[in-house]
This record gives structure tokens, C-alpha cells and sequence, in this order.
């Protein structure tokens, strides 16, 4: 992994006095005789007088960082400067990270190195289906720096304002983006097993890493070291920094009741999360929508009907999986009434884990949670439609808060002015299809024009397709996570999204899908491939994209 990135090394020397006239503005020594070398008379070096210039291939966003930090000034058009950054991928300490991409409703997850980069050279004749790659010019000359000259049949020049749409538009049709420009509505394709939203990524095998190094003229840089001067403090070393990423996963319906619970005092309380446990891992935050209060009266897991609540002691799945985030919007919090929830908030309380959705009271069941980690600002806001009414917080009483859209426009606002990520998570009624009717497609709609970044169905127990409302990521259920729903697979109950949302410096960039399927009442498991395509296409047939003016 390169995460460590030490001071720039030069690649090579011009040795131009010149330049080092002008650059320490003092007079050079003589040097001994039958010596090449140029001694420098410790002068102070005027840093604003140096110069530097870059290869074309050079990504803008490199570019901008050093004219928008540096007191080093940018070369004119075509000069040299003292100092020059270019592709260097055996000895370059800059990394640049590039990302293969698709529209999100892609049902192809991954790709052979060998076979993209054969694709590149025009050596393949398709992979994956894909007739088209569509990159930028400057993208183009980066990844030649290390595969070679593209053939112009598979791989295209295009505008960046325009590839996205291009790709939405265009069947079988790609493209290669740099980390930075990685926005919701791409999928992002793992190349060998690797993908950038990884935060473990060993940049040094990914296929996608460009390197840069810099030029430069040895005695100037020498004097640079002797003057403690550091041009790392301006050159951005790389354009993904883990130390920036923050990665969120929620999942769908929790409720430790009925079968579910049986098993879990049979084989264990860890038993359900045996085997989904370690795809849960690279999360920084992990959400949990646990929909039943926990009582001590209600060690036996009940034999069927809709009134729930959980022994006390399985509190413990959640620690084992790493629980951060509980939401606290669904139907049965409250079926036993107020004293089993107040002290399920308590509970919470003590493992330190945040909640949100619910409370002593309806204004405290409203209030939004904030969080930050690694810099991202992020926010939770929830609330409840389906009722019933029992369940519901007023004034003077503990429970779940209720939607009121105007309330959580404004609030929205407020959150996103102060540089807050906004998750709003609504229980809906529940629709057992894919395609949600009318009035969810609504409600989850006006989330995403108030502004929130994410909007996601808490209620579904079956899982359900997904929008994009400008930049807003919308999907209208994830299904159930562990719930003892065993219906037959092609009834969907079984099946299970849990959506890894990735965060860097304070925007939502990307969201990654993990599917499951539930076993033995209790216990979802990493999804085949043959059942994961199956679901997917399911799913992505009605997945759009809504611009909005």
C-alpha cells in the first residue's frame, strides 16, 4: 500500500546556471579546478522566482492544486521550468489513481487487467461487452504513459462534461475517469479483484496507477534542501488520500424476533453475522436499522405474530459486527409500550453508539445526528409514514418521530449549508416489489430536492430499485438484513442490499453494492454470482436518472 509518501526525489539534472542565477538571486562560487561541480554561496533562495511546467499528461486537478498553493510560479505555455513533473512509473513518488467506470446499472462487477489493457492497445476485440471507452484527452495521454498508444477503435476522445451522459446513453459504452472526478451515478468496476473505493488499495499493483516524478536541476535542488525548503508542501503526492475517505454501510431490517431469535439462542448470538461479517469490515461507520425495542421480558422469541421485542443479551450481535449508527424509525419499537423503549435508548447510550428517528419526545425524536470522520461532515435524519399511530412521539410522549417534509426541507438546508453530507432514511409503507408505486417515488423525490445526498428505504423487506435525482443517491429499500423472512428467493424477502456509500473530502462520491441472501431464518450470506446477476437485473431494468433544472 502506498499511503506514506516522503519528500520528491529528483529524476534528473540539468545543471543550468542560468537558472540558478536567477533563482538565488547571489553569485556562484568558482569551482575547483578539473571539477564539474557548481557550489552554491548559501544565499537565501527566492522561492516566487522559480519556475515549474508539466507534461501533457499531467491531470488539471495536479495542476491547480500547485497554481492555487504554490508560491513557485507556472510556465509559460510550452517553456521549461526549473522544474518539470512528468510520468515516471518505475521511480515517480506521485501517484494519480484512475478508475474504470459504467452507468450504475451495470450488471458486470469486475474485470481482467489483461484483458483491459489489451482492449486499450486494440490487441481484444471487446471484453465484457464493452464496444467503447470514452476518457479525456489528457486521460489519454496518462494511461499511455504506461500501456501505450490507444487504438482509436475502442477507446474515444470526448469532452468530460460530456462522457457521463455519453455512457448513460450509449449502450456498452465506458470510460476511464481520474478518483476525483468519480461521481454517484457511475459504477465502479474492480479491476482484479481491486477497486479505488477500497481503503485498503495497494496502489503499487492496482492496474489504474500513474506515476509522476519531478526534474529538476540537482544544485538547485540542493540548495532547496539546505534552505529546509520542501516542495512537497505544494505538489499533491497523490489524488486519493484513505486519510480523506470515509465509508459508510447501511443496511436494511433488523429484528432480533421470532425464528430468527430461536436460532440465535440455539447456535449462538453471533451465529447470524458469521458470514457476512467480514463485508462489513471496511466500514468507518456502519448503520444498523433496528426496528424492535430490547426487554427483559421477552427472553422467549416469540412463535409468530407482529408483536415484537428483543432479549437484552442480543445486544451483542450489534457490538460484534461494529454497530456506529442505530436508526430508529421502524413500526414495532413500541410494541410493548414506552418502558421497554426508554431503556432500549439507554442501552445505546451506554455502548455509545448514536441513534436517531426516535426519542423522549417529538422534538428530541426529530433531532438530526451529525458525525465526522476524516474530515466528512455527515448527517442523519429519519422519520416515519407508515404509522401506526401508537408508535409515534408527540410532545409529551417517547417514540418514533413522523415525517413533516417542511420541517425537514428546512433542516436539510440548514445541514448542508453548514458543509454537512445529508442522509435522510424514510419508513415507508411497505411495498413487497421492486418498483415502488406512486407516493413512495414522491416522497422520496422531495428528500432529494431539498437537498439531501442520500434518500433510502428503511422499511422494505423486500429489495427494491434505485433513482438518481440530480447528484441525489435514492434507493427505495435495501431489503431485509436480519429478519427471519424465508419466503422463496424469486419472492425476493431473501434477498438483501447493503449499500457501501463512500464519502471524500465532503462529498458523496460514490456508492458500491453488496448483495446477500438470507439462510436458516437468521443468517445472510455473501450472494453467488449467478444469484446476484439475477438480481441486479431485476433491479437496475428500472434504475433512471432525473436531471434536475
Amino acid at each position: 500500500m502506498s499511503q506514506h509518501y516522503p519528500r520528491i526525489k529528483i529524476l534528473g539534472i540539468f545543471a543550468l546556471l542560468s537558472s540558478l542565477v536567477l533563482a538565488c538571486c547571489g553569485d556562484l562560487s568558482q569551482s575547483t579546478p578539473g571539477s564539474n561541480v557548481i557550489q552554491v554561496i548559501t544565499t537565501p533562495i527566492q522561492v516566487e522566482r522559480l519556475s515549474i511546467s508539466f507534461d501533457p499528461s499531467v491531470p488539471q486537478a495536479l495542476i491547480q492544486v500547485v497554481d492555487a498553493n504554490s508560491p513557485i510560479k507556472i510556465a509559460e505555455d510550452g517553456a521549461n521550468g526549473d522544474f518539470k513533473i512528468l510520468p515516471d512509473q518505475e521511480a515517480g513518488e506521485m501517484e494519480w489513481i484512475y478508475t474504470l467506470v459504467a452507468p450504475f446499472p451495470t450488471i458486470t462487477d469486475e474485470v481482467a487487467s489483461t484483458q483491459l489493457r489489451d482492449f486499450w492497445s486494440g490487441d481484444r476485440s471487446e471484453f465484457a461487452g464493452v464496444e467503447k471507452i470514452l476518457v479525456t484527452e489528457e486521460t489519454a495521454l496518462a494511461i499511455e504513459s504506461i500501456w501505450g498508444e490507444s487504438n482509436p477503435d475502442h477507446i474515444a476522445l470526448m469532452d468530460e462534461k460530456n462522457i457521463l451522459t455519453r455512457c448513460w446513453e450509449e449502450a456498452n459504452t465506458w470510460a476511464i475517469v481520474p478518483f476525483e472526478e468519480l461521481i454517484t451515478q457511475w459504477k465502479v468496476m474492480r479491476i482484479d479483484g481491486q477497486s479505488p473505493l477500497d481503503k485498503d488499495l495497494d496502489t503499487q499493483s492496482y492496474p489504474l496507477t500513474v506515476r509522476y516524478g519531478i526534474q529538476g536541476d540537482q544544485n538547485l535542488m540542493q540548495a532547496l534542501e539546505q534552505e529546509n525548503i520542501d516542495l512537497s508542501d505544494w505538489i499533491p503526492f497523490t489524488n486519493r488520500d484513505p486519510q480523506k475517505m470515509t465509508i459508510l454501510i447501511m443496511t436494511g431490517v433488523t429484528a432480533l424476533v421470532r425464528n430468527t431469535a430461536k436460532k440465535m439462542e440455539e447456535k449462538g448470538i453471533t451465529y447470524p453475522a458469521e458470514e457476512i461479517k467480514g463485508l462489513l469490515e471496511d466500514a468507518d461507520l456502519l448503520h444498523i436499522s433496528n426496528e424492535i425495542a430490547f426487554s427483559e421480558a421477552c427472553k422467549t422469541p416469540e412463535k409468530g405474530g407482529i408483536r415484537f421485542c428483543s432479549a437484552p443479551e442480543f445486544v451483542e450481535l450489534l457490538e460484534y459486527i461494529g454497530t456506529d449508527v442505530v436508526e430508529l424509525t421502524g413500526n414495532h419499537l413500541l410494541d410493548y409500550g414506552a418502558e421497554p423503549f426508554l431503556y432500549t435508548l439507554n442501552l445505546y447510550k451506554e455502548k455509545g453508539w448514536k441513534y436517531y428517528g426516535a426519542g423522549e419526545n417529538l422534538e428530541a425524536a426529530r433531532q438530526p445526528i451529525t458525525l465526522e470522520h476524516n474530515g466528512n461532515k455527515i448527517a442523519f435524519l429519519g422519520c416515519n409514514i407508515a404509522g401506526p399511530m401508537s408508535t409515534f412521539a408527540t410532545n409529551k410522549k417517547a417514540g418514533v418521530a413522523t415525517c413533516k417534509f417542511d420541517l425537514l426541507d428546512e433542516q436539510i438546508a440548514t445541514l448542508k449549508a453548514s458543509g454537512h453530507i445529508v442522509i435522510l432514511t424514510i419508513q415507508h409503507n411497505e411495498y413487497y416489489r421492486i418498483l415502488p408505486p406512486g407516493d413512495q417515488q414522491r416522497d422520496f423525490k422531495r428528500g432529494a430536492e431539498a437537498g439531501a445526498d442520500i434518500v433510502s428505504g428503511s422499511q422494505a423487506h423486500y429489495p427494491q430499485t434505485f433513482i438518481f435525482i440530480g447528484d441525489t443517491f435514492v434507493h427505495y429499500g435495501l431489503g431485509n438484513f436480519f429478519f427471519d423472512q424465508m419466503d422463496e428467493p424469486k419472492k425476493g424477502t431473501r434477498q438483501e442490499f447493503i449499500d457501501k456509500h463512500v464519502f471524500y473530502e465532503g462529498r458523496h462520491i460514490n456508492t458500491e453494492l453488496i448483495s446477500a441472501m438470507l439462510e436458516d431464518y437468521s443468517q445472510p450470506r455473501p450472494m453467488s454470482n449467478e444469484e446476484r446477476e439475477s438480481l441486479l437485473q431485476d433491479v437496475f431494468k428500472y434504475v433512471k436518472w432525473i436531471l434536475l433544472e
